[in-house]
């Protein structure tokens, strides 16, 4: 990035309690859902300018400010890329 910009970003994480029906937002690395994170790869791969970011996305635990400068990374590429 060029310094001119700043961003700021929170987080207000609450409990996980799976019995009020919550689930989690990051990757739980079992077989059967490295299998279906493989199907989904696939079928992400065929959609022409699909951009999957995050750690469900990209099936890999991001602390938030890692997840944000992955974006922010994300971002320059394309804006290079595509111009803007």
């Amino acid at each position: 990035p060029d310094g001119h910009h700043t961003t700021v970003v929170y987080e207000y994480p609450k409990a996980f309690n799976p019995s009020d029906g919550d689930e989690p937002y990051y990757p739980v690395f079992t077989e059967t859902s490295k299998q279906h994170f493989a199907r989904y790869q696939q079928r992400a791969a065929q959609m022409d300018g699909l951009i999957c970011l995050g750690r469900l996305a990209q099936y890999r635990y991001f602390d938030m400010d890692d997840a944000v400068a992955n974006a922010l990374d994300c971002f320059a590429v394309m804006k290079e890329k595509y111009g803007g």
